[in-house]
């Protein structure tokens, strides 16, 4: 898709000066997912120093490779890509050295079944995902529609500080999902319980001192961060903080649902979302912008996770163990 995408921006199509950019992360996308995907398979083995490695590896060819062409001057989008997948392509060689041992030969015969069989679980939150990405990346476009550019200039500013939170959420997300899959898969009830109730409170505990951190000092930190002309959004940062509380705290729940047999959970608390952004969200939005975005964030968010909530509280656990 990129590669035709590319043909089409050199045929005159599009941003001039693009193809050749797309054409580059045509060519090395496949590294880039790679490394993503072994690292998936890291955590999934409980492995999580291997994609410590994956990561430190990528890290070390990627910034060292960058450095180098901003010093000599011949840094630009192109030569950014293929420098980024150097990195993962060389992570990759030195994992795979690694866990070879835990790959089988492919055999064709296997290939539509074992298809069939990550389908029938992989749609759920593949279809999850998409509808959790329409219920937030809608709001940029609305914002535009209705109050402009500089109003989504000010919401992508506002989320990238309530976003900083993100690698303690991803990081938790990694280290319990696959805890919660494995002890379920070893029908080790207390083990489940105690790592999806403990997963919250912690997740709660570190996300309600950042929430009080941005709601008493996020103004300031915005301004000092990208200038004087974003003063007076402080409570949106904090709305948005705590609107991405709302949504990590019920993710061990998620997890655990899911390796539990009900993985629509997943997808119908991402629907409830997008249903509320719909409607609620393009209401608040037309009238309020950005404060709009930020409240409607909220009530999605707090929407999901008390289905979540709700569905687990209802279920009985035991039998279906």
């Amino acid at each position: 898709a990129l590669a035709a995408g590319s043909m089409l921006l050199s045929l005159g199509f599009g941003t001039p000066g693009l193809a050749p950019v797309i054409l580059s992360l045509a060519l090395v996308i496949v590294f880039i997912l790679l490394r993503e995907y072994a690292r998936h398979l890291s955590f999934a083995w409980l492995r999580t120093e291997a994609a410590l490695q994956i990561d430190v590896c990528v890290a070390i060819v990627q910034l060292g490779g960058l450095g180098f062409l901003a010093f000599h001057g011949g840094l630009a989008a192109r030569e950014a890509f293929f420098v980024i997948g150097a990195a993962c392509a060389f992570a990759i060689l030195f994992w795979f050295r690694g866990a070879r041992e835990r790959f089988v030969r492919p055999r064709r015969s296997r290939v539509v079944q074992d298809f069939r069989r990550n389908w029938t679980l992989g749609r759920w939150p593949l279809a999850g995902g998409l509808a959790f990405m329409a219920s937030i990346q809608i709001y940029p476009w609305l914002l535009a529609v209705m109050h402009g550019s500089a109003a989504t200039g000010v919401f992508a500013a506002c989320m990238g500080m309530a976003f900083l939170a993100n690698p303690f959420i991803i990081g938790m997300g990694n280290f319990l999902g696959p805890r919660i899959m494995h002890a379920v898969a070893q029908r080790e009830s207390r083990k489940v319980r105690r790592l999806i109730n403990g997963g919250f409170l912690v997740i709660c505990s570190a996300m309600s001192l950042y929430c009080l951190v941005l709601f008493l000092w996020g103004g300031e930190i915005l301004q000092m961060v990208y200038g004087a002309k974003y003063a007076g959004h402080g409570l949106v940062v904090a709305l948005l903080a705590l609107s991405q509380t709302a949504e990590a705290a019920t993710l061990p729940l998620n997890s655990g649902l899911f390796a539990m047999g009900r993985p629509d959970v997943g997808l119908k608390s991402y629907l409830l979302a997008l249903a509320v952004t719909l409607t609620l969200g393009i209401w608040l939005t037309s009238i309020l912008g950005v404060q709009g975005v930020a409240i409607s964030l909220l009530a999605a968010n707090l929407t999901a996770s008390a289905y979540r909530l709700l569905v687990y509280r209802r279920m009985r656990y035991f039998s279906v163990l």
